[in-house]
């Protein structure tokens, strides 16, 4: 998973102002490492940038449990 995290970090380093690099990267953080705070935090971001995103708002509902 550690992997997966540091490519998730390069997408949300190049591009900043995309939501889903935000939520993917909460989405290992969540399943793959469980760190729910960094989790929230990305899941967060992501909602606030793209308050459509339903899934950003359900996984942040998960993560805050």
């Amino acid at each position: 998973m550690r992997g997966a995290l540091g490519k998730m970090n390069l997408c949300v380093e190049a591009s900043p102002e995309y939501a889903g690099s935000y939520f993917f990267r909460g989405y290992i953080y969540y399943y793959g490492i469980m760190n729910y705070e960094k989790a929230l935090e990305d899941f967060n971001r992501a909602a606030q940038m793209q308050p459509s995103m339903e899934s950003a708002h359900l996984y942040r509902g998960l993560a805050n449990d």
